[in-house]
């Protein structure tokens, strides 16, 4: 595919290859420039030098970046690959360092029409693919990430959905298909850790994506039942990133997925997205903004009626008031997800895939590091954590080697805490066992809690052995999980 670089600028729309966005020099972009040293001829040869490397046929010369200075905005992939040239001079930057986003729209605009929300995903998917090891979304959080959670449900959004166009061919029977292989990425991801198949499942979001924006399904039920399939994919695109460390670009696959499930119709989905934004807060030392993202989470989920989502996302809230130290409050928040997810399993209500991971196990899970955090992060010993992560393991079905792996990780860890040495170097040894088959930068920030436990006793006879053995893995730039 050759981009084709014909500038418009009288008609101030978007232009093949470009989205033109007026006449306000871009002087992020200039200064990029000039620290780096680099002219606009060696910029262009540069990038197309890059492109040709990734399989593009892109075609720039300094002319182009010129009117770039000017204020004109490429289309994806080419931001990324600018940045990713300039990285190379100045260390890592973002689009947002360099003036652009992806597409020239805001990631978290709620106001997109369904097939420019479509749209907007199904080209940053095709850049994320160009550019799958680098991570070039900026990453929101405080305030502006709050806010923009709020928008991204409330706001109301341009009415109807995507019309069927003129070669309208996908059916019930095609949709179905694709949600089977969704099925069949969880399940990879569960067992596996999502970084080996992340490309994968951003290849389909893509191909559903363009499904989409050019409105090829052939009813409106079919449209919201595709939409709702390109919410999940979304959702695992956005959760492989994270685990693969790609922060930025998780949140924005969250994003446009959360607005994916409100044109569908669908605030269970939704909120759902929503807690996974929380996750990643507390994940990265951010518990507050954690805690606000789930009171957005909460009150979308309200309108889905779906018991267990309610206990998710009350177990969800127990873990994070534990990280902010607030025991009284996390051991009450968690005892009501407990009743929660009783009445939920007691009702009959269908077991939703989107939330079926959620089980006495997962919640038993969230127990533990509950305990853990309290205890270890706050010296509010509540219990034992050694004990919760015990029950999570001994009710994890089978198929989730990632979370079991985190669980044991965490129990050997706990049983430091909780002076069991003897115990925890033979549960840390079948945990590291299991890990060093996965790929994951979640179960690699999990073992970091462990190593941070052998510290205190890495001297004692019985922990030596184990202390050397973690010492290839607790690098410096993970989080504890």
């Amino acid at each position: 595919m050759r981009w084709v670089a014909d500038w418009h600028e009288s008609e101030g729309l978007k232009a093949d290859g470009v989205i033109v966005m007026g006449v306000r020099p871009n002087e992020r972009l200039a200064n990029a420039l000039q620290r780096a040293g680099i002219s606009n001829r060696d910029l262009a040869r540069r990038v197309n030098v890059r492109a040709a490397a990734a399989g593009l046929n892109i075609a720039i010369d300094c002319a182009r970046v010129g009117r770039w200075l000017k204020g004109e905005h490429p289309r994806d992939p080419v931001p990324g690959i600018v940045a990713e040239v300039l990285s190379q001079k100045l260390g890592p930057l973002t689009l947002a360092d360099l003036g652009w986003s992806h597409t020239g729209i805001d990631p978290m605009d709620p106001l997109w029409s369904p097939d420019g929300a479509a749209h907007s995903l199904h080209e940053y998917a095709r850049s994320d693919l160009m550019l799958s090891r680098r991570d070039m979304a900026q990453l929101a959080v405080g305030l502006p990430l709050i806010a923009a959670a709020e928008r991204l449900w409330w706001a109301d959004p341009p009415a109807g959905t995507t019309a069927p166009g003129p070669a309208a061919r996908v059916g019930k029977e095609d949709v179905a298909g694709i949600e089977q292989l969704v099925r069949h990425f969880r399940d990879l991801d569960g067992r596996h850790g999502g970084a080996l198949f992340r490309a994968a499942i951003v290849a389909q979001l893509q191909d559903v994506t363009e499904l989409l924006a050019h409105g090829r399904t052939s009813t409106p039920a079919v449209d919201r039942r595709l939409r709702q399939t390109a919410v999940d994919l979304a959702q695992l695109a956005g959760w492989t990133a994270h685990d693969a460390g790609y922060y930025g670009t998780a949140q924005r696959y969250w994003t446009h997925a959360i607005t994916l499930a409100r044109q569908a119709g669908d605030p269970g989905r939704g909120a759902e997205v929503m807690s996974r934004l929380a996750h990643q807060m507390v994940y990265l030392g951010r518990p507050d903004d954690a805690l606000q993202l789930l009171d957005v989470a909460g009150r979308t989920a309200a309108a889905a009626h779906n018991l267990r989502l309610t206990a998710m996302l009350t177990a969800q809230r127990g873990r994070m008031l534990a990280a902010v130290g607030d025991a009284q409050a996390s051991l009450a928040t968690l005892a009501q997800a407990q009743e929660h997810l009783a009445r939920a399993e007691e009702s009959g209500e269908r077991v939703e895939e989107w939330i079926a991971y959620f089980t006495a196990a997962e919640l038993a899970g969230a127990t533990a590091v509950a305990y853990r955090d309290l205890h270890t992060l706050h010296g509010k010993p509540v219990g034992r954590a050694s004990i919760h992560f015990a029950a999570a393991i001994e009710q994890r079905g089978a198929g989730y080697e990632r979370v079991r792996a985190m669980d044991m990780v965490g129990m050997a860890a706990a049983h430091l805490e909780e002076d069991n040495l003897e115990e925890a170097c033979v549960v840390a040894g079948q945990a590291l066992d299991l890990a060093e088959r996965l790929d994951s930068t979640l179960i690699r920030s999990r073992v970091l809690t462990l190593a941070t436990a052998t510290d205190r006793v890495s001297s004692h006879p019985q922990v030596v052995e184990l202390h050397q053995r973690l010492g290839g893995w607790a690098a410096p730039d993970l989080h504890a999980a």
